[in-house]
């Protein structure tokens, strides 16, 4: 709220050329300014210096919805060449994108590497957390969100014909137990023996007998 009984200075002459400066806990730096409207007996008479550098150059007060940004992120840098007026709107959003990016799940370079390793045969996650220094929920981050799967250096070198083979000739609990992975994994990365032998018909039975009299299979 503004100030009774209270008349600003003009922008030219409110600023002081001795005015003491203080780092607040965000980085900011407030100089001692009594004359601004918004400098208040409560906050001790001081105001932001980035928006006062602003207004000065402008010749207006700043409006609650505009922001004032550092170029270069050094939120004590209050050279005007440094600082670029925003709406508000504007200013949130450039602000997250720049968050969003520096994730390490977004992280172009990284999620290629993430890629590379799960794809390359003779390559362990474990291995590779080893030789990246990578922690393993950034790596378990980036595999969920670009659907990147992660098999043993063995079920990498699985061929697939022999895969065929072991489901042809076993039951799918024993084939399971000698191919070493999983009902998903085969599926996911042998979907085209698993829909060959998905449907396996029973042996049918030949109609003639044998010389004991009993039926024999085919």
């Amino acid at each position: 709220m503004p100030r009774k009984n209270f008349s600003p200075l003009p922008l030219a002459e409110c600023r002081r050329k001795d005015a003491r400066t203080w780092v607040n806990s965000d980085g900011y730096i407030q100089e001692y300014c009594p004359e601004h409207p918004k400098a208040s007996p409560r906050n001790r008479g001081v105001f932001h210096q980035h928006r006062l550098v602003m207004e000065e150059f402008l010749g207006r007060l700043l409006d609650t919805q505009e922001e004032v940004h550092h170029l270069n992120r050094d939120r004590s840098d209050n050279r005007l060449e440094n600082l670029d007026l925003r709406l508000k709107t504007a200013h949130m959003k450039k602000h997250t994108t720049q968050r969003h990016r520096h994730q390490p799940v977004n992280n172009p370079e990284l999620v290629e590497q993430v890629r590379k390793a799960a794809d390359d045969p003779s390559m362990s996650k474990k291995q590779f957390l080893e030789s990246s220094g990578i922690r393993l929920h950034v790596v378990n981050s980036i595999q969920a969100k670009y659907g990147i799967r992660w098999t043993s250096p063995f079920q990498k070198k699985l061929d697939p014909a022999h895969v065929l083979r072991v489901l042809q000739e076993f039951s799918r609990p024993e084939a399971l137990k000698i191919l070493g992975c999983s009902v998903q994994f085969l599926w996911n990365r042998f979907p085209e023996q698993m829909r060959m032998t998905a449907n396996r018909k029973l042996k049918k039975w030949d109609a003639s007998p044998d010389e004991s009299g009993n039926q024999t299979c085919s």
